[in-house]
């Protein structure tokens, strides 16, 4: 049935090329049909370009993009390009939760080893854990460099020179290196590993071992940013390296493992399994279409592994452990409207705070841009980057020196997990203008460093800012209007209210501060969620999220990346059943029977006969596929199944814009080629 389809198509199509009025037509058509592909061909070559910045020798150097996207992403093995003879049911591929359990397992052993590393090169300075926060162990071993230049140089100083020293050592790296390890290896690391999920392109093991080398150097030196961001970085990268050596390389399966090595990373990283996920479903789903809810599944499970890998590494411990009243569970048990929101609906006040998280969000957002155009359009033209970089790093520092003098607190040098501890543990010695004079402090040296792509990350320097708005507020309002020991509570509102401004996610706030502050911050989640969705909403009216700041600086567009691989994707698997079609309408009926038994089941997986004639041709010269291989060749079809959704209408439209193109051919002639291609691939006897 599907032979007389496509062939009484090729049929038709051929009468109507022969008449001249629908010759003509056609040729009009045909000219339209160019001058889009030009355009088409130019928003292509601008996405092209900056993918080949992040991953050069993955993308085809011939002049046309719509001709091959991607080299050496074929897959190495026959068993990896086709599937099985019936649709795949739609429980979860065993030997496919195997593999990412198993992946998500190293991921998580691999966090621990960096965290780890971290804490250990914050001792010279006392910083990053290294003190008497993680206990007496670490407490011995921090301020080691201080201790012994004490009585000699001011712990300021001491401070200053580090930064500068090992900020100059991360400029000099970054210009010897050629430019794309410094693409990989500066900036927060997010953005990398967000691009690297949409273009379907492994992160080169180099560049993830030199972001190693760089983090170790700018937190010896006291950096301001978080671990977090270049600790993700590291775990995409390693993901899809797996992959890579594996032989899954297609750009759909890349995206996959670069999905799950994401989530896995920001899972353990920040011992918040939920919050992986939830960041997979409201930041990675605008990111690939492939993320369908088994997907999901399957990176939950990771995400799930990963942590309980790094727990057992290290320990279980919450972040930030707040101390709540007594009575937190009778004051919102409900019942009554003061058993709702706390007495007096005290609890309210995390609108307010939400509302000022907006208004400082919105404040960062401006003094952000400005000291990145300060820099890339004045600074850099006269000065090298690593003479830059040590004069920032020496400013970042002298700002946390001077926060020292004025409070007492050290957390504008290192992440400065300790001092937001000591907050929410109320720190009775902690006044008011300390909490703001800390919380501008730390922005402000968080801005000069993601202004200047320091290597560190933006998502904790925005939590502890955000906890130490929430706690100025609790500190200013009086105890008859808040009521007694209510400070912590005012710095979980301001947490959640900083984050969700800055970074826009509703509901990851949320659950990563109920998972980084312990089971009793449950009790206030109504409030929380109220400081979370007015942050968000009166941030929307104001200024874009920081990522997306970041991303238009760089000329990044995520979401045309995207769609220019997923492009190429269907653009090869247009072209492939067009030709099966018309070579079926002239082929001999065994022949034709040959090339379907290679064709993909239900979903009409993108490789095809021609790819699997060529991967069958290579398996018999070898002989013999080995277990490996088989296993293999099972995931990668595994991978294809759990990712696919209805792509009949999407497959069938750009077979139509490859028939149309052709001269001579109406637009019904058009439409019954496509449908028989379309068919050709989906239809299962």
């Amino acid at each position: 049935m599907r032979d007389d389809a496509a062939s009484s198509a090729v049929d038709v199509t051929r009468e109507d090329a022969e008449c001249p009025v629908l010759a003509e037509r056609s040729d009009e058509n045909e000219q339209e049909v160019d001058e889009d592909v030009e355009e088409i061909e130019e928003e292509v070559g601008k996405e092209s370009s900056i993918v080949a910045e992040y991953f050069p020798g993955n993308l085809d150097e011939t002049p046309s993009a719509r001709n091959g996207y991607l080299t050496e992403r074929s897959d190495r093995f026959s068993m990896l390009s086709v599937a099985g003879d019936a649709a795949m049911p739609e429980s979860l591929p065993i030997l496919l939760v195997l593999f990412a359990c198993l992946i998500a397992a190293l991921l998580g052993a691999l966090v621990a080893g960096l965290h780890t590393m971290i804490k250990y090169v914050g001792c010279p300075l006392g910083t990053n854990g290294c003190n008497s926060f993680s206990g007496y162990e670490y407490e011995k071993k921090g301020f080691l460099l201080v201790k012994a230049l004490e009585g000699y140089v001011p712990e300021a100083v001491v401070n200053v020179v580090m930064a500068m020293v090992c900020m100059l050592a991360i400029g000099i790296v970054a210009d010897v290196f050629p430019e794309r390890y410094g693409k990989q290896v500066l900036g927060g690391g997010t953005v990398q590993s967000l691009l690297a999920v949409a273009a379907g392109i492994p992160i080169a093991f180099r560049c993830a071992a030199l972001r190693v080398v760089i983090m170790a150097l700018y937190f010896t030196g006291g950096g301001t940013m978080g671990g977090d961001g270049p600790t993700i970085q590291v775990c995409t990268a390693v993901a899809g390296m797996i992959g890579w050596i594996c032989g899954i390389r297609a750009p759909r399966t890349q995206s996959l493992l670069a999905s799950l090595g994401f989530c896995c990373g920001f899972a353990s990283s920040f011992n918040a399994p939920l919050s992986g996920i939830l960041f997979a479903m409201e930041e990675l789903s605008h990111v690939s279409s492939r993320l369908t809810t088994r997907v999901i599944c399957i990176i939950l499970v990771g995400s799930i592994v990963s942590t309980a890998v790094m727990r057992g590494l290290l320990e279980n411990k919450v972040l930030f452990k707040a101390v709540y009243p007594d009575n937190l569970e009778d004051m919102v048990a409900g019942g009554s409207i003061e058993t709702i929101f706390g007495k007096s609906m005290w609890m309210l006040v995390s609108i307010g705070i939400g509302l000022l998280c907006a208004f400082v969000g919105y404040i960062f957002h401006k003094g952000f841009g400005f000291t990145h155009w300060l820099l890339t359009k004045k600074v850099y033209e006269c000065c090298p980057r690593y003479l830059v970089f040590m004069i920032l790093g020496g400013m970042t520092a002298g700002i946390g020196a001077l926060v020292f003098h004025l409070t007492g607190l050290r957390g504008v040098w290192g992440i400065g997990i300790k001092d937001l501890g000591e907050v929410l543990v109320q720190n009775p010695n902690i006044k008011a203008v300390d909490l703001l004079i800390f919380a501008l402090g730390k922005l402000g040296a968080f801005m000069l460093g993601v202004s200047a792509r320091f290597p560190g990350d933006t998502l904790e320097p925005v939590l502890i800012s955000g906890g130490f708005i929430g706690g100025f507020v609790g500190k200013v309002l009086p105890d008859s209007v808040l009521g007694e020991e209510a400070n912590a509570a005012c710095e979980i509102f301001g947490m959640v209210g900083l984050f969700a401004s800055c970074f826009r996610f509703p509901v990851t706030p949320v659950v990563i501060v109920l998972e980084l502050t312990g089971t009793r911050t449950y009790n206030i989640i109504l409030p929380v969620a109220l400081s979370s969705f007015t942050a968000l909403a009166v941030s929307n009216h104001l200024f874009p999220p920081i990522l997306e700041q970041i991303l238009h600086q760089d000329g990044i567009d995520l979401e045309a990346v995207a769609e220019l691989a997923e492009f190429a994707d269907d653009e090869e698997l247009s072209m492939r059943d067009l030709e099966e079609a018309e070579a079926r309408s002239v082929g001999s009926h065994s022949h034709s029977e040959k090339q379907v038994e290679g064709e993909a089941s239900q979903d009409g997986s993108h490789f095809e006969t021609k790819r699997t004639n060529s991967m069958e041709s290579w398996g018999q010269r070898a002989g013999r596929h080995s277990t490996f291989q088989v296993v293999i060749g099972r995931l990668e079809e595994s991978m294809f199944d759990v990712s696919s959704h209805d792509r009949t209408d999407r497959r069938r439209a750009s077979v139509m814009e490859q028939v149309t193109s052709r001269p001579g051919l109406t637009l019904e002639v058009a439409a019954a080629v496509a449908d028989a291609a379309t068919a050709a691939s989906t239809d299962v006897d």
